[in-house]
């Protein structure tokens, strides 16, 4: 039953709100859409229908439904923070940086700065990126993932002392960010640091077991290190959590090659080119 009175209006979305913090969407949605079929000019309900939306991957939903709230208040610096991030999500990126800008105009939050960061990344802007990040950091000095994300465009940037300094602040705020330990441990493999990178690759599967693509990585810094036979069995470990692994297959077949067991080598690279015809490291290999 639609809500019939403002009291009745408030309770409903009171509600809501408390389903949507409890994670229990479903409920959550179907109180947000009765506050709105009593008052369809509901900023709060469908802004927050929006974000639930998002939550639930529905993205496209999600887009109109905080639209419809930036016509009713389209200085609200949250709902337009919200509205680029579902953009970005859609891969609407120009779009998503204009929201973002828009929002940073009406107020300098660090988590907009910091997901304006990562649209630039996303774009290729990469000193934009760390630019944004910077302005996140002055903002919030103790934002782990701003750290995070600023190595990863350092990184990409080929700027790999600095990317590192990053990454190591991120981890002194968060020692339990498997995400920061794995770019770390990149890092150092492309700085010929492979012992330090072996190091941070193993504590990243200590905080996040089987993970594929740390297992891969691990791979490579034992390979750097001509642990050959160790540097299989982590390619094996990373292609059986995510068969079809293509950048696994293929150091798998560096492996074998290594250990000069050409025939099962020949065989990873051709079950390469059969998942992913023309790969051309898989071909030049074989």
């Amino acid at each position: 039953m639609a809500p019939k009175s403002p009291a009745d209006v408030d309770a409903t979305f009171s509600q809501a709100s408390l389903r949507h913090e409890q994670g229990r969407l479903k409920e959550a949605a179907s109180l947000y859409q009765r506050v709105l079929s009593t008052d369809p000019v509901n900023f709060d309900a469908h802004h927050m229908l929006g974000v639930l939306r998002a939550q639930q991957g529905q993205y496209k939903e999600a887009v109109k439904a905080i639209a419809r709230a930036l016509k009713i208040n389209p200085r609200s610096a949250q709902a337009l923070s919200n509205f680029g991030n579902v953009l970005r999500a859609l891969g609407q990126f120009d779009q998503a940086l204009l929201s973002y800008d828009t929002a940073l105009s009406v107020n300098q939050s660090a988590a907009t700065w910091f997901n304006r960061g990562l649209v630039l990344q996303e774009m290729g802007r990469l000193e934009e990126a760390v630019a944004s990040h910077d302005r996140a950091l002055a903002i919030v000095a103790n934002y782990p993932e701003a750290f995070l994300s600023r190595a990863a465009a350092l990184r990409d940037l080929g700027r790999f002392d600095e990317a590192l300094s990053s990454c190591d602040a991120a981890i002194s705020l968060r020692p339990d960010l498997a995400e920061a330990f794995t770019l770390r441990g990149i890092l150092l493999w492309r700085l010929n640091r492979v012992d330090g990178a072996l190091d941070s690759h193993n504590i990243a599967l200590s905080i996040t077991p089987n993970a594929p693509e740390i297992l891969n990585n691990r791979g490579l810094a034992l390979t750097a290190m001509e642990r050959h036979e160790e540097a299989l069995q982590s390619y094996d470990a990373a292609i059986a959590t995510k068969p079809g692994y293509i950048e696994a297959l293929i150091n798998r077949g560096n492996a074998l090659a290594n250990l000069h067991r050409f025939d099962e080598a020949l065989e990873t690279y051709c079950k390469v080119s059969a998942l992913k015809p023309n790969t051309l490291e898989a071909m030049n290999n074989r």
